[in-house]
């Protein structure tokens, strides 16, 4: 390949994906244009020992433009931004080295720039931080719900004649420790028939439990209509069992 065809292959490697990008961030109007800043002035060439670097403020704040540019190119080399959407590209200063910077939120960012060699076909990547300063919005909190006001009641449906050993002895747990903790409760079988327990038997059916099975509710009273805390499969061991109770207690 011929030094010109070479040269020409790089330009349109460098050039092509920097002015698409900016054409769909910018299109023909920059953001240097719309706030009539104008880009620092190019050096003239230097010589060719000289170091490239990005030159520009270590320091912007934070809604502030700043101009930065790649210093030390020498006269047989160009240099171009890599873009991004925090930097305003247009292809004349790209070609020329420069690039106006714009962020809204405070933190660390990096710039990058590259700079082609083309007597020595080589390339060089530049990289340059930048802090940008400024308060940081505070994180929303989450609403907090208020509580569901009555007392709790704890229900536990049970199937005595399907009882595993290991399911007797969690209920036998947990009626201790519902006792010393003074928190109504009661453990009942499903084929029980009382009017009480046909609104827990819809809500377990609405919730697609089956097996022994844990309540957690406020009953309804003059004041509120109640609501159901927990309604769930009842864990199988008891710390299990009384870690959700005491979850759905709060």
């Amino acid at each position: 390949m011929t030094r010109y065809a070479t040269h020409m292959l790089l330009v349109l490697l460098i050039c092509l994906p920097l002015a698409a990008i900016n054409n769909h961030y910018c299109g023909d109007l920059t953001v240097g244009d719309a706030l009539g800043i104008e880009p620092p002035a190019i050096a003239a060439a230097i010589s060719a020992d000289s170091i490239p670097e990005i030159t520009g403020p270590d320091e912007v704040a934070a809604g502030k433009p700043a101009w930065f540019s790649v210093a030390g190119v020498s006269s047989g080399a160009s240099a171009a931004f890599m873009p991004t959407a925090l930097l305003d590209t247009s292809p004349s200063r790209v070609v020329a080295g420069n690039a106006l910077f714009w962020v809204a939120s405070p933190g660390e960012y990096v710039l990058t720039a590259i700079v082609v060699d083309w007597d020595a076909k080589r390339f060089t990547p530049l990289s340059k931080q930048v802090t940008v300063t400024g308060d940081k919005p505070n994180p929303p909190v989450p609403p907090v719900p208020p509580p569901t006001p009555g007392d709790r009641f704890v229900l536990i449906v049970s199937e005595t004649k399907d009882r595993t050993p290991q399911e007797a002895a969690t209920l036998a747990t947990l009626r201790r420790w519902l006792t010393d903790q003074k928190i109504q409760w009661r453990i009942i079988d499903p084929t029980t028939e009382a009017a009480w327990m046909e609104p827990h038997a819809a809500k377990l059916k609405e919730a697609g439990v089956k097996g022994t099975a844990l309540l957690v509710y406020a009953p309804a009273s003059d004041s509120h209509p109640g609501a159901y805390l927990a309604v769930e499969p009842l864990p199988g061991r008891s710390q299990e069992a009384i870690a959700r109770i005491e979850e759905a207690l709060k």
